[in-house]
């Protein structure tokens, strides 16, 4: 049985921070570890949060609070502690002589730098009032074999015991265990502690201990570092044979048999539900059908039922339902390579011009009485600025909606063909409604306009079309983009509302694209089912043209048939797709270099020292003649290179033959930097190769989506059942009803409606709660056999 841990993290806000100079005038910056390895940063380290997996996973629903900073390291190159430590302790008597025996037996989950470390040590020792003891071993790298897979562990080289006479009462000794790690590229320290008198006299003690930081000698107070507000979750899922998973599937497959009818389906019934995280929820249910060549007859489905519930055409689809979180999760998925191509070279010009715009008078009023802005104040008057500043505006707005009017063809067809249906569905609803000509357009563009374009022209790094946020002046000129690209989507002529008036000086604009975007949204929604391609049981949402990943990386090479004269590093431009890794020397260049996806044995981190060089990693790979050949990458920043790492990883999820250890370090003169060892010695360090980010490059895998969809409804199964319940004294009421009122036929009508309805909601409830209770005692009986089989190998 497979095993996911999923860690989701997001750092909102943080209050009384240091100042990261003498004027406060810097911004603040973050780093964000898992384990040992930086996942994302900017900038030094001020202090630091911790928080431990143990206590993650005693909270299913995860953390959302303020959590204090702590000091951080301050020596270069300083990594945080992690593992545990297994110590046997013995309290005896020998004659009149009370004494205490301690032996280390093992360390394990220690950082990867250890493997690195020539000589890893660990230092037990007993203090008590007036004497002390102490005993210094060599730690090393051992191997345990479990059905799951090998477990490594640290033993000492030599097995002493420490022996100590105790002449003062127990409760005056503590014991102490430090484990160091030395290497080239960083080092650690941690310690676990242990009081005598949680020892009772003859008992031995054999026990795992966490290992815990050192305290720095030069840390700041912890009152002064401020606190950041953060929501964690962590969640482990374990994944069960595919066959385990037929029985949801089918339920949630055979909803979509006939969309026109109205009776009740586990679909309709879910989407009444509050799971705990709807927007998982929504993103799984997409790719299962994605997966399964259905999801425009899913959002078909999802969609229709929000409309039939609607009466107002104009508010349709601006909730957060299940159907609207379904799809904006969809054009997530399937068109970010669209979004890109179509608004990131607005975006780039932008970021590079980082013009001022500003058309509210407040705001221009408020910004030139500051000392930075006041010479260009001097020498434009309030309404020239404001000119300018539309001017400005005006340009980019034409390009922006000149690139989204153009962009019809590169709109992927299932997104248009989802849209199509929208429109149809609409039309058909509010046919007869007066007023409601633009339905079909608004519920469009409330998706395609109002949860995507706007979104991403607001903010851009959140949608990956730019590396950074953007800066003060560019972010003003972005939001007043956004705001009117939201109108234009709103598919209504601008009048004046007595808000915003300052917005006033862009109706012409706003009226002029709104017809515009009618136009482009009736060319947009005329496609043909047969244009849209499907799945053919790939693990890819997209086609192996689609460009995934590009930008200028650094690149040296190393191969395994000839020995290095030297590493040279070289700019080039590299693009990524589902089959190739391909580089060229700029960006335009015809002739490009490519490296099959389907040859890469292993993708991975560089140790700094390896290069003298930060954000370096490898790509390993075979050539035709089967020789192994590395790819060294030199990204700008760590940011970068996880995006790089985990977009490469997610190519190579189908290769068969990748490698389980590799060498952190480089080939020098004779040996590996990293472990010291020979040309030909195997890999060092195991691979972390299902170690990616989470993002729309994700390749489908239908068992996890499953899974992920059953611990939602499993969330929500009490709920499901109250809902049974009520319906059941619904029929019971409405029944009563009925025999009180034998006269009334219009009455009688009403009530056998109410309980055909209850009947078919009753019926589906049971059988979706069926599959759910069989997965969970599917869950159960793998777990059992799990346990007994570890029971049956365990190693002591």
């Amino acid at each position: 049985m497979e095993e996911r841990t999923i860690l989701y993290l997001r750092i909102g806000e943080g209050k009384n921070l240091p100042r990261k100079d003498l004027t406060g005038k810097i911004d603040p910056y973050c780093i964000v570890k898992v384990d040992e390895n930086i996942v994302a940063r900017a900038d030094n380290l001020i202090g630091k949060v911790t928080v431990d997996r143990g206590i993650l996973m005693a909270n299913s629903k995860g953390l959302e609070k303020w959590f204090p900073l702590i000091p951080g390291y301050r020596v270069h190159n300083n990594i945080d502690i992690q593992g545990e430590i297994r110590i046997e302790i013995m309290f005896y008597d020998q004659g009149d002589v009370r004494k205490i025996k301690a032996r280390i037996l093992e360390v394990r989950d220690l950082p990867d730098a250890a493997r690195n470390s020539m000589e890893p040590s660990v230092t037990l020792s007993v203090v008590g009032e007036s004497s002390a003891c102490q005993l210094q071993l060599t730690l090393k790298e051992r191997v345990h074999k479990l059905p799951e897979g090998n477990q490594k562990v640290w033993a000492p080289s030599k097995q002493k015991c420490l022996e100590f006479d105790l002449k003062e009462p127990a409760f005056d000794y503590k014991m102490t265990a430090e484990v160091k790690i030395e290497s080239d590229s960083c080092w650690c320290s941690g310690k676990a502690s242990f009081i005598f008198s949680k020892l009772h006299h003859g008992q031995i003690q054999d026990m795992w201990y966490k290992l815990q930081p050192l305290t720095q000698k030069n840390e700041l107070k912890t009152e002064n570092l401020g606190s950041i507000r953060m929501k964690v979750r962590l969640t482990q899922e374990r994944i069960l044979p595919h066959q385990c998973y037929q029985s949801l599937v089918d339920v949630l497959v055979n909803s979509l048999c006939d969309p026109d009818n109205q009776d009740p389906t586990p679909l309709s019934l879910i989407e009444k539900l509050t799971p705990a995280d709807q927007v998982t929820l929504a993103h799984q249910l997409v790719r299962l059908f994605i997966g399964r060549d259905l999801v425009i007859e899913f959002l078909d489905y999802m969609t229709l039922q929000e409309i039939r519930k609607s009466t107002n055409p104009f508010t349709l689809f601006r909730s957060n339902s299940l159907a609207a979180k379904c799809m904006e999760q969809f054009m997530k998925i399937i068109g970010m390579p669209y979004l890109s191509d179509t608004l990131k070279p607005v975006l780039d010009k932008i970021f590079e011009e980082r013009k001022y715009c500003e058309l509210d008078p407040s705001k221009t009023a408020e910004r030139r009485k500051s000392s930075t802005f006041r010479r260009l104040s001097n020498s434009l008057k309030p309404v020239d600025e404001q000119e300018r500043s539309l001017s400005i505006l005006t340009d980019y707005l034409e390009e922006l909606m000149t690139s989204i009017s153009s962009s019809v063809n590169s709109c992927p067809a299932s997104m248009r063909a989802a849209f199509r249906n929208i429109a149809h569905r609409v039309s058909d609803h509010f046919r007869e409604k007066p007023g409601s000509e633009d339905a079909k357009y608004t519920a469009v563009s409330a998706f395609l306009f109002l949860r995507f374009f706007a979104p991403a022209v607001l903010g851009p790094k959140l949608f990956g079309l730019q590396d950074n946020h953007a800066e003060k002046n560019v972010s003003r000129t972005l939001t007043i983009l956004a705001k009117t690209v939201q109108k234009i989507g709103n598919i209504e002529f601008p009048r004046r509302s007595g808000k915003e008036e300052w917005m006033e000086s862009l109706h012409t604009w706003i009226a002029f694209y709104t017809d515009e975007v009618k136009d482009f949204l009736d060319k947009l929604t005329d496609v043909d089912d047969t244009k849209v391609p499907g799945c053919d049981d790939k693990r890819s949402v997209f086609s192996d043209a689609v460009t995934i990943k590009q930008g200028f990386i650094k690149k040296c090479s190393y191969s395994d048939t000839k020995l290095p004269s030297g590493y040279n590093f070289k700019k080039r431009y590299c693009w990524l797709n589902i089959e190739k890794f391909l580089y060229a020397k700029s960006n335009d260049s015809q002739t490009r270099q490519f490296l099959p996806t389907k040859n890469i044995l292993a993708v991975e981190r560089v140790d700094e020292s390896a290069f003298q060089t930060p954000n370096v990693f490898q790509m390993i790979s075979n050539d035709d003649d089967g020789a192994l050949q590395i790819l060294y990458l030199a990204t700008q920043d760590v940011n970068e290179m996880n995006q790089w790492l985990s977009a490469i990883r997610k190519t190579t999820i189908s290769n068969s033959n990748m490698l389980t250890e590799f060498h952190p370090g480089a080939f020098h003169k004779t040996k590996w930097t990293c472990c010291k060892l020979l040309r030909k010695a195997e890999g060092c360090q195991s691979v972390k190769a299902h170690v990616t980010l989470s993002d729309w490059r994700d390749p489908l895998d239908p068992d996890f989506e499953t899974q992920m969809i059953f611990t939602q409804l499993l969330s929500s199964r009490e709920e499901l059942r109250q809902r049974f319940q009520q319906t059941v004294d619904f029929g019971k009421d409405s029944k009563d009803i009925n025999n009180n009122c034998q006269d009334s036929k219009s009455q009688r009508r009403i009530s056998t409606s109410h309980s055909t309805i209850d009947f078919h909601e009753r019926t589906v409830a049971e059988k979706l709660l069926e599959v759910i209770d069989e997965l969970e005692k599917a869950h159960r009986i793998f777990e059992g056999k799990e346990t007994s089989s570890n029971c049956s190998h365990r190693v002591v």
